[in-house]
């Protein structure tokens, strides 16, 4: 039997696996296990069933070797120590140190997900109680790659997101601080993990006040003991399996390495070159029997190579990124045109940042123009959240000075149903910004229902020259629309 063609198809489920999203390729998590003789035969009948599609999905395939964190430096990509380190306990007890290392056995994760887990305070995977009025801290430094969210997912990785309504602010961070504070909308099981790979945090149990539970119980396992790492254990062959496929991803046949070669992109091709160096080097290492080092060095290669990828993406991604980009422009032209109408006499609180906004949308349209089009994304996402927020202030704190500013009844009442359709305006851009649930979608529709229902009849009224009632009527109307989109988190 062909040797390379086994080899490869000890990769194919792995590769399968590999899911597009957002600006490129979802990260994966993969285990290369030694090919033993039972894994010789699995690899067979692999081979015979996706013969025709594993050589061309393999070489469009990016992995992420997760066996470290890694992080840029001005020298470029180096691996960061992810041994266990010391941690000084915080002096508030509200206070969480977070941090990440390689899992051993005492994390409740070891052997799911990837081999780095995030610590609390010292302890791996640690479970812990908090007590919804609480105010809490989580002291966040945990690695470039592994940014720390809340979530009901114990899975994590992206999915689950607890929103601020729930108690969380400063989510989405690998250095920095997030605050939870538990409120009645907080569920009662949380999860902190990593938005990019699965199992590398624990469970949070939400309590009311004064409530007490056995957490060693509901956890079913006792207390890990820290400060004693597992060793790994590395073989040569393993090392020879992630080095085969460092070669495929590397050689002048793979598209991604055709790709970066033909597209200009200085950066990217620099990347691909310093990747090409770490092969060499694990080479090197294996030859003299340094097995985990060479291990070490066969995934900062592949995790470079991957780097190199994302800057130059295949034509499918570009293709939904640019979607996306033109979806995102429009929104925010539309957010936009409304705040211009309404921006007059506000408050210089509520005003948005215009420099900050404008230059946001600029550089997103220069990053867009070179075929950028995720980093576009990421602008003009941020001037939208800038945007939305000023906006709804603006037309909230409305209500309060209306009064002040008319002649007439029917001046009023045409402000009002301007007002009011500004606030229309705001349901669909409010929905896609926060993508709420299909139960939040259900409260918010009835909200929407009875605020057209009741405009309506205010419409009806001013035709019949009733404004004092007709401005009662959308008015109602109106605050209807402010709860439907509080429902969501936008306004206060």
């Amino acid at each position: 039997m062909n040797k390379k063609l086994l080899q490869k198809s000890v990769l194919v489920a792995m590769t399968f696996s590999v899911a597009a999203c957002g600006s490129g390729i979802k990260k994966s998590e993969e285990v290369l296990p030694e090919m033993g003789s039972d894994l010789k035969e699995q690899a067979v009948d692999v081979v015979k069933s996706v013969q025709p599609q594993a050589e061309k999905k393999i070489e469009e395939a990016v992995v992420i070797p997760l066996n470290d964190a890694v992080k840029e430096e001005s020298g470029g990509l180096v691996v960061e120590d992810v041994k266990a380190k010391e941690v000084v306990l915080p002096a508030d007890k509200n206070t969480f140190i977070v941090r990440s290392v390689k899992k051993d056995s005492s994390h409740p994760k070891y052997q799911q997900g990837t081999d780095i887990g995030f610590t609390v305070n010292g302890v791996p995977g640690k479970d812990f109680v908090v007590e919804r009025g609480q105010n809490y801290t989580f002291d966040i430094d945990t690695g470039v790659t592994h940014d720390f969210y809340l979530t009901t997912n114990p899975k994590g990785w992206g999915a689950g997101a607890i929103t601020e309504k729930e108690g969380v602010t400063g989510q989405f961070t690998y250095i920095g601080k997030v605050s939870l504070t538990p409120n009645e909308k907080t569920p009662d099981v949380l999860y902190y993990q990593c938005v990019n790979h699965k199992y590398m945090g624990g469970k949070i149990y939400v309590v009311d006040k004064g409530e007490r539970i056995d957490i060693d119980a509901l956890s079913k396992r006792k207390s890990p003991i820290v400060g004693k790492p597992v060793k790994r254990s590395v073989s040569s062959n393993q090392v020879k399996q992630k080095i085969n496929f460092a070669n495929m991803m590397l050689s002048d046949s793979s598209k991604s390495a055709q790709r970066i070669a033909a597209s200009g992109h200085d950066e990217a091709k620099g990347l691909m070159q310093k990747a090409q160096d770490y092969l060499d080097e694990s080479r090197t290492l294996l030859k003299a029997g340094k097995n985990s080092e060479a291990l070490d060095k066969v995934d900062l290669s592949l995790r470079t190579m991957n780097d190199a990828t994302r800057m130059v993406p295949s034509t499918e991604s570009v293709i939904d990124q640019e979607a996306r980009y033109a979806e995102l422009l429009d929104e925010v032209n539309k957010y936009e045109k409304t705040y211009k109408t309404h921006v007059k006499g506000a408050k210089s609180a509520d005003k948005m940042d215009e420099g900050r906004f404008s230059a946001l949308v600029e550089e997103a349209e220069k990053l867009a123009s070179s075929g950028d089009y995720a980093a576009a994304n990421k602008d003009l996402q941020e001037a939208q959240k800038i945007i939305a927020g000023s906006l709804n202030k603006i037309l909230h704190a409305k209500t309060v000075v209306y009064d002040k500013n008319f002649e007439t009844p029917k001046e009023e009442y045409e402000y009002e149903l301007a007002r009011h359709l500004s606030y229309e305006e705001l349901i669909p851009l409010g929905i896609d910004q926060k993508q709420p649930s299909a139960g939040t979608l259900r409260l918010m529709d009835n909200f929407v229902k009875k605020s057209k229902s009741i405009k309506k009849e205010g419409i009806e009224l001013g035709k019949k020259g009733d404004y004092s009632n007709g401005i009662l009527a959308l008015q109602a109307a109106t605050d209807n629309l402010i709860r439907a989109l509080r429902m969501i988190g936008v306004g206060s």
